[in-house]
């Protein structure tokens, strides 16, 4: 299982790594922590593990889903932990299914960058994450979020989270430059 594991999360960096708008910097610590060695997951007890964000996208709009997350206290793009043996992408398509109540089928996915998070006031044992992002085309749905994880959530103009949203410097970062990339990124 963690073959197969350790060559999903190799291939997504290596896509990752045909992007220009994506620091090599944090690839590079990607492929680190990736050689490090298995486990990858937080459910296999390690401090420094893999997850997946998704960012549901309305080209026609321009705007995103977000959620207000209760552990974070910030509104983030839904997403989480990768499972064992899980891919990345597959990671997406599940947290969709449980944090939003949506199966995606037929919807556009695209892996669009990577970032690292310091978690400095864990309430687990979680230390840093190491962040998959993906835009999913879709309409503005009315999605069911989950209000156990979440306060509250909602579709905002994309360049409004990142200015006024969220808090986290690189979440922040992550959606100015995404702003750019995501009206090509579905045409």
């Amino acid at each position: 299982m963690s073959a197969n594991m350790k060559k999903e999360l190799e291939k997504a960096i290596t896509d990752l790594y045909a992007m220009p708008h994506v620091k090599k910097e944090t690839l590079e610590e990607f492929s680190k922590r990736i050689e490090h060695g298995a486990p990858f997951t937080k459910e296999e007890y390690t401090s420094t593990h893999f997850c997946s964000f998704f960012l549901p996208y309305n080209a026609l709009t321009h705007s995103v889903y977000v959620v207000h997350h209760k552990k974070a206290n910030d509104w983030i793009p839904p997403g989480g932990h990768l499972d064992p043996g899980e891919s990345p992408l597959q990671t997406v398509v599940r947290e969709c299914k449980e944090e939003l109540s949506v199966t995606l089928e037929k919807e556009p996915i695209r892996l669009i960058n990577a970032s690292i998070t310091d978690i400095t006031q864990p309430q687990g044992f979680c230390t840093k994450h190491y962040d998959f992002w993906y835009a999913v085309a879709t309409e503005k749905l009315d999605f069911s979020y989950d209000k156990g994880e979440f306060y509250d959530a909602g579709w905002y103009e994309l360049n409004y989270v990142w200015r006024n949203k969220t808090k986290r410097a690189n979440i922040k970062s992550t959606l100015q430059q995404l702003s750019i990339i995501l009206p090509n990124e579905f045409k």
